[in-house]
């Protein structure tokens, strides 16, 4: 399945559903990745390792598809700044690789360069 196919498939599903829906719909699967996580982080006895990776792994799956589904809804819709959500991220992407960037060179300096 390509990019285009996602997008169209995500695009109509907002249309079909309705924005409401989708809504609470990326709440509910954002919940249940943190359940899983949790459990993932915080092992269980009662729970098999593999299946609780494997949960991750489709919570992981959901969520990323009402994010798309979210995106959609949103496209280029700025916040009261004039920032889109994609300029946000871009943003925040830079912000984190240069906090990494830093802690590198502070490793280094300090003789922790491994």
């Amino acid at each position: 399945m390509t990019e285009h196919d996602r997008a169209a498939i995500c695009l109509r599903a907002v249309t079909h559903f309705g924005p409401h829906s989708r809504l609470l719909k990326t709440a509910e699967e954002c919940s249940e990745l943190s359940a899983a996580l949790t459990r993932w982080i915080n092992p269980d006895e009662g729970h098999d390792p593999a299946q609780v990776f494997d949960g991750v792994i489709e919570e992981l799956a959901d969520v990323t598809i009402m994010i798309a589904q979210l995106g959609s809804m949103l496209g280029d819709r700025a916040d009261t700044k004039g920032r889109t959500w994609q300029m946000i991220m871009e943003e925040k992407l830079r912000a984190l690789e240069a906090r990494m960037n830093a802690e590198r060179e502070e490793a280094v300096l300090d003789g922790d360069d491994d």
